[in-house]
């Protein structure tokens, strides 16, 4: 009887730790599969609250629960960097946490004619 119910409770580890990678993974993928690249800017002093849902809103990411859950595990929910990125649409919700935390931004080339200045 005792190997049935420590049968029973490992088989439901099994299935819930299934269940835990799988969710990760479906909320880890993009929800667009476009290359296009979307703008997006990160204010100064902007929360992780607000910039995960402008990442929903803009359907960059499919859950800005799952990235708030990310940047706790990961220990990055104090470190992403203002500025403007370019992002394109098929992009995990792993790899636009990195490259914000990294701070790899759009760089914009400026060229003033000569006598502008």
């Amino acid at each position: 009887m005792l190997k049935k119910i420590a049968g029973f409770l490992i088989l439901i580890l099994v299935i819930s730790f299934l269940a835990i990678i799988g969710t990760a993974w479906f909320f880890n993928l993009s929800p667009l599969d476009k290359p296009e690249r979307v703008s997006f800017s990160i204010e100064h002093g902007a929360t992780l609250d607000l910039i995960a849902q402008n990442l929903e809103k803009h359907h960059l990411i499919k859950s800005a629960l799952f990235l708030r859950a990310l940047t706790k595990i990961r220990g990055t929910d104090q470190s992403f960097q203002q500025g403007n990125y370019a992002f394109a649409q098929n992009l995990t919700t792993l790899q636009i946490h990195d490259l914000i935390v990294s701070g790899k931004q759009v760089n914009l080339r400026i060229t003033v004619p000569e006598g502008f200045t």
